[in-house]
C-alpha cells in the first residue's frame, strides 16, 4: 500500500488483505479520528506511531510475531493487549493509552523507555523472560499494591522505570543495573521492601545503618518497617 493511497477516505474499519505485509503512520493518520477497529492478520511490521492517538481503537488487541516501531499504538483506546513472539517492545509504544489496564507478555526480553508510562495497568504481569526494561517504562502506571516479580535473566532497569507506581514490593532473582533509581516516588512500605529483599539476598548481616528521615518524603518509617520485614 503507498503512503497516502486512502487520504481523504472517511473510513472506521480497516481489514488487511494478504499481501500487505506492513502498516506505517502516513497510511492512518488521514482518518485516525474516525478508525475503530483494525484487522491486522498478516502483518509482519508496524511503523513508528502507526496508530498513534486512534482512541477509537478499544477492547483487545493481540499480537504476535510483529516488528513494532516507536510509538505505534501510543494514546489508543485499547483496555488489554496480548503479546507473543515479540521479543522487544520499544519506547513509547503503548504510552498514555488512558484505558489499557491489562497486558499479558509472553516471551518479551525487552521493554523499552515510557513504553508503558501513564497506562492505568493494573494486573499482575508477567516478567518471567524480561532481561531489559527502560527508562521511565511503567512510571505513573496504577500498579498500586503489586509485588513483582523479576526473572534471573533481569539485568538492567532504567531509571524511574517504576516511579510513582505505588507498588507494594520487588523481589529480584539477579542483581541488575540501575534498581537505585527505578523506585523513585514508591511509598515507605515499598521502599523498606525492596530493600528487605536486597539485604536477604546478601547474605548474613551485623549491622544496618538508616537515615533518620528524607528531606523529600520525611516519613521516618523505612528503618522501622524494614526491621519488621527482617524479623529484627
Amino acid at each position: 500500500v503507498i503512503d497516502g493511497a486512502l487520504t481523504g477516505l472517511n473510513i472506521s474499519k480497516i481489514i488487511v488483505a494478504e499481501g500487505v505485509s506492513s502498516v506505517t503512520n502516513s497510511m492512518i493518520a488521514p482518518f485516525k479520528s474516525t478508525l475503530t477497529k483494525v484487522h491486522l492478520t498478516g502483518i509482519t511490521s508496524i511503523g513508528a506511531n502507526a496508530f498513534f492517538g486512534c482512541s477509537g481503537l478499544t477492547g483487545v488487541l493481540t499480537l504476535s510475531g510483529v516488528k513494532l516501531g516507536e510509538g505505534a499504538f501510543a494514546s489508543t483506546g485499547y483496555s488489554t493487549i496480548v503479546v507473543s513472539n515479540i521479543s522487544q517492545l520499544p519506547a513509547r509504544v503503548f504510552k498514555n493509552c488512558s484505558n489499557l489496564t491489562t497486558v499479558v507478555m509472553d516471551g518479551v526480553t525487552s521493554i523499552g523507555d515510557e513504553a508503558f508510562m501513564y497506562c492505568p495497568l493494573n494486573n499482575d504481569m508477567e516478567l518471567a523472560s524480561v532481561q531489559t526494561i527502560g527508562a521511565s517504562a511503567f512510571k505513573y502506571t496504577n500498579l498500586e499494591d503489586k509485588t513483582l516479580k523479576f526473572a534471573s535473566c533481569l539485568t538492567s532497569i532504567g531509571e524511574d522505570a517504576f516511579a510513582n507506581t505505588n507498588i507494594a514490593g520487588a523481589n529480584f532473582y539477579s542483581d541488575p543495573t540501575g534498581v537505585n533509581s527505578a523506585f523513585a516516588g514508591a511509598d515507605v512500605l515499598a521502599t523498606a521492601y525492596t530493600l528487605a529483599q536486597g539485604i536477604q539476598k546478601s547474605g548474613n548481616f551485623d549491622l544496618i545503618i538508616c537515615g533518620k528521615q528524607t528531606t523529600a518524603g520525611d516519613t521516618a518509617q523505612v528503618g522501622a518497617e524494614l526491621s519488621e520485614y527482617l524479623g529484627i
